[in-house]
């Protein structure tokens, strides 16, 4: 198989919600303005939308290259829970190949949690690595594949020094 690029990286489940009701808070330090996302203490906020999807620097980059025309593989991996079984379903109705998708035993899949602030353009992001601390590159496995490119997406955890040398 001959792919046009393999982006490695993260795959995760992203649950976004929107939220009308965070406090944007100012907080000047001597050079800048540092802005927070606050909700009060304890209290019951009301989400207005939610979305529930796949991301992930690694299966983002795939889909932006697809629509471009490029042809793209992504190379990460994912849990052996119900999470990881979507994503490979996903992956088929999208057409996207999964040869280089693996599974973590006992571990789940990535979840990134994303409060999004539509009224100003802005979002904070909580992700859970879980099984992407796993992530290992094979340099026998990568010195076999066909492609024009390698597209490094941000490799964290355990092997991302390691992943970098190979």
């Amino acid at each position: 198989m001959k792919a046009k690029i393999i982006c490695i990286g993260g795959i995760t489940q992203d649950i976004i919600f929107d939220s009308y009701t965070a406090k944007i808070i100012n907080q000047k330090s001597k050079n800048s303005t540092d802005k927070y996302i606050a909700f009060e203490f304890g209290s019951k906020n009301s989400i207005a939308m939610t979305h529930k999807t796949f991301g992930g620097a690694s299966l983002n980059s795939v889909v932006t290259f697809k629509s471009v025309g490029l042809e793209a593989i992504p190379w990460s991996i994912i849990g052996d829970d119900l999470t990881g079984r979507e994503v490979l379903y996903y992956l088929k109705k999208k057409k996207i190949k999964r040869n280089f998708i693996k599974v973590a035993r006992n571990k789940q899949t990535a979840l990134s949690f994303i409060i999004n602030l539509p009224s100003h353009s802005e979002h904070v992001l909580f992700v859970a690595r879980q099984a992407l601390n796993e992530l290992n590159i094979n340099k026998r496995q990568l010195v076999k594949i066909k492609c024009d490119w390698f597209y490094l997406t941000s490799l964290r955890g355990s092997f991302a020094k390691h992943n970098l040398e190979n």
